[in-house]
């Protein structure tokens, strides 16, 4: 399966875990340490860079959660996988992807949660091989 930019579905299914992990940054709590080493743990696992993490994060998952952050009612309990990939299914299958103006106000949002993310996954980089 190919969607409007390409991304084959072995890549969409390698993509999924830490999609499924990022939308924690959308719920309406406050992360702890815990989930954003787990975060950081599945990001890894899958094979992705810190630049790689923070794409899909700002332009795959704010056009599709974000607006969970905006809403005064907002989720608290993270969405089910099913859902998660449901939703970016969706996304991949537009033939237009924006996240004006979403993204205008939800990345400010996000800077410090990702920081503390960026952190461990540039950690987990510098550690030697074993």
């Amino acid at each position: 399966m190919n969607s409007p930019e390409g991304l084959h579905e072995d890549e969409f299914q390698r993509r999924l875990p830490v999609w499924c992990a990022l939308t924690s940054f959308f719920l309406d709590t406050e992360l702890t340490e815990d989930e954003v080493q787990h975060i950081a743990a599945v990001a890894q696992q899958a094979g992705y860079s810190p630049p790689e993490v923070e794409q899909m994060l700002l332009r795959e998952l704010v056009p599709v959660f974000g607006a969970n952050l905006l809403s005064t009612a907002g989720e608290w309990a993270p969405w089910p996988n099913s859902f998660v990939e449901d939703r970016m299914r969706q996304w991949f299958a537009r033939s237009c992807h924006t996240n004006w103006p979403t993204g205008v106000l939800v990345r400010p949002m996000l800077r410090t949660d990702w920081a503390r993310l960026k952190q461990y996954l540039t950690a987990a980089e510098l550690e030697p091989s074993r």
